[in-house]
């Protein structure tokens, strides 16, 4: 069985900097078509910039939770 699944988010900002990025999270679907259920498993998170002449081609995924980003939101190294 084929299943294609996708969430489009909208937002506006007044925001302009260079700063602000967009957090991604990347997710698996597993599907299982005999008992008629599916499991979503999180892959890993990509930190992606917004405001950019040229917005990269491709976003480095990392693991663990996107919620790490907040947690090291006050860590310049990180």
């Amino acid at each position: 069985m084929k299943t294609e699944e996708s969430d489009w988010v909208l937002f506006y900002t007044m925001s302009e900097s260079i700063e602000t990025k967009a957090i991604i999270e990347a997710i698996i679907i597993e599907v299982d078509t005999k008992k008629n259920n599916r499991r979503l498993h999180s892959v890993g998170y990509g930190v992606a910039p917004l405001f950019y002449a040229e917005l990269p081609i491709s976003v480095e995924i990392f693991k663990g939770s996107p919620r790490e980003v907040i947690k090291n939101a006050n860590d310049p190294g990180f």
